[in-house]
């Protein structure tokens, strides 16, 4: 029984000879979460966004961080501790330049042999409302036929965001700032809020030929803009940013 179960340990047993050493398994393992950073913050920098953890990492091993943003153009936009594995961000950030971010943590030895990793690291850009609504012309022309009856549509308002669709920074409001002349009616139109859609309100008697009638058309997002203080003006508030376009209608 001796030689018969000797014989099962050297067939099942990898044997070690001298001067090597056992295969090093370890049993740690990096943990990276998910980080996002607001852009356009503003200084001082560098600011920490969040942490990795190496559970029972010894002091002879450092963190290091590779990738775009990292070590890659655009380099130096993020930074690891070597000793805390605290991450940081150096300078302000654009969403609209690039919107997430994807490196790779390691843990390595003083000679740049690895110990754990790479694991990968996203680091997200949050949106903020900086982007002003933008109109492709700054003047427009439509037409309606003198009587037309009430509802109307004579033309749609369309402008763009260059923000996050996916948030409320890139949704965009429509309204009606100023009419010029303000007779027969002071409010002879009305835009749709959320489409843009202009049509009529007024009565078809009074739709007459004359005159040229001028609107004044803001598109904004966010909070409710309040009146600009000139014709096609731009207005930025914390709350909102929008930008105005004249629409003239001849009648």
């Amino acid at each position: 029984m001796l030689i018969w179960g000797l014989i099962y340990f050297l067939r099942h047993t990898e044997v070690v000879g001298l001067g090597q050493k056992l295969p090093y398994r370890s049993k740690r393992s990096l943990l990276v979460p998910p980080m996002i950073v607001t852009e356009n913050q503003r200084a001082p920098f560098p600011r920490i966004i969040g942490k990795v953890i190496s559970p029972e990492k010894p002091v002879n091993h450092i963190f290091r961080l590779k990738g775009p943003g990292a070590d890659q153009d655009p380099k130096g936009l993020f930074t690891i501790d070597i000793d805390t594995g605290d991450v940081s961000v150096s300078r302000s950030l654009d969403r609209e330049a690039i919107d997430s971010y994807q490196l790779e943590v390691s843990t390595t030895d003083f000679d740049g042999n690895v110990i754990e990793g790479p694991a990968i690291l996203v680091i997200t850009v949050i949106d903020q409302n900086d982007n002003r609504p933008i109109f492709k012309e700054s003047r427009y022309t439509g037409e309606v036929l003198e009587g037309s009856p009430t509802g109307t549509t004579v033309m749609t308002m369309t402008a763009f965001d260059a923000d996050d669709p996916g948030t409320d920074n890139a949704v965009l409001r429509y309204n009606i700032i100023r009419q010029s002349p303000d007779k027969p009616s002071p409010n002879m139109f009305y835009i749709d809020a959320e489409r843009g859609d202009i049509v009529t309100v007024i009565s078809p008697a009074l739709l007459d030929r004359e005159p040229k009638v001028q609107l004044m058309i803001h598109s904004y997002s966010g909070s409710i803009p309040s009146a600009p203080s000139g014709p096609a003006s731009s207005q930025t508030s914390p709350g909102f940013q929008h930008m105005s376009s004249r629409c003239v209608f001849f009648l």
